[in-house]
């Protein structure tokens, strides 16, 4: 007959805040016996602990909790589990959640060749990045030097690609460029614009 007794509370427990998560991570359990870790979680508005996650394996040392509400501060507290026998909590941790305050970036516009010549449809893409994710990306045309601007398409995602059919525009100086969205609102703000 073997007797578990609880494991020690788990140490250097820490929080560090991100854009809409937080991640958490502390050291390895002293006790071989340890099999996973509890996580309970409360917001400033409750006044019980609930729990949140349960991580498997005594070396696995991080969890990252996602989608939270940014500017509200979350405590947390961990506990090292010996099969079905809880340790001691550990003290309380806690951080503020940051919101997502980086713009999207246009990172490349094809065709990139400089006041080139085309008398047919030429195929013209546009791709984006953000911190925390890409919502839409628009492909606009200006035949009035930037002044004024047609939205030619809009695409969910940071890829689009677009067949332009250039006889629809008269001839001269069709300026393309790309504007991108992130998923708070965000806008890119140097846009690419090919000539």
């Amino acid at each position: 007959y073997k007797v578990l007794l609880p494991a020690g509370p788990v140490e250097n427990f820490i929080a560090i805040a991100g854009t809409y998560q937080i991640s958490l991570s502390w050291a390895k359990a002293i006790e071989a016996s340890v099999t996973g870790y509890e996580i309970y979680r409360k917001t400033e508005s409750q006044a019980e602990f609930s729990l949140l996650a349960k991580v498997n394996g005594r070396g696995n040392l991080s969890y990252v909790d996602k989608n939270l509400v940014a500017g509200d501060e979350y405590f947390y507290m961990i506990r090292a589990m010996k099969d079905n026998v809880a340790g001691e909590f550990s003290e309380v941790t806690s951080t503020v959640v940051l919101s997502d305050t980086e713009n999207p970036v246009i990172t490349s516009l094809e065709p990139s060749v400089p006041n080139a010549t085309y008398s047919k449809s030429i195929t013209v893409t546009a791709k984006a990045a953000d911190n925390v994710g890409i919502a839409k990306t628009e492909l606009y045309a200006s035949t009035d030097g930037g002044n004024s601007w047609e939205l030619l398409t809009s695409y969910a995602g940071g890829s689009l690609s677009y067949s332009l059919n250039t006889a629809r525009f008269p001839d001269g100086i069709v300026k393309i460029k790309a504007i991108a969205y992130d998923t708070t609102g965000n806008e890119s703000t140097t846009n690419l614009v090919r000539t």
